[in-house]
């Protein structure tokens, strides 16, 4: 997707190959430029630096702290991207939208709910470009 003719990427980091490239397809034919990686910090941080990334969507199987971690880590480059997580949770909804995440989605989900989200947030970017 592109607003003013600029690129806005989206970063899709998941624990599960299979259920992040599906992620990745259900965006793209939403219209969105997607690039899907499994949960490699450093790896990810490259990405987002070397790309137009304006989007992280992350579902990460690890502990709470390597979470929290990973949130403030997204947050800290040179005009970081939008970050929303995936989980179960509510207490850990409450732990990531403190760690820094922009949003967060409760599995199970509806697609539809998921891209409105999706949608806000890039239109977030949008206002800042």
């Amino acid at each position: 997707m592109s607003w003013g003719g600029v690129v806005l990427g989206v970063l899709i980091v998941g624990y599960d190959a299979e259920l992040t490239a599906l992620t990745g397809k259900i965006l793209e034919r939403s219209g969105y430029d997607t690039t899907c990686c499994l949960s490699d910090i450093s790896k990810i941080l490259s990405f987002i630096e070397s790309k137009s990334i304006k989007l992280v969507i992350a579902e990460l199987e690890s502990d709470e702290n390597e979470r929290i971690k990973f949130c403030k880590t997204i947050k800290s480059v040179n005009n970081p991207p939008k970050l929303i997580l995936i989980g179960q949770s509510s207490e850990e909804e409450i732990q990531m939208l403190n760690a820094g995440a922009d949003d967060f989605i409760k599995k199970p989900y509806k697609t539809a709910v998921f891209l409105a989200r999706i949608s806000a947030l890039m239109r977030q970017c949008k206002s800042v470009l």
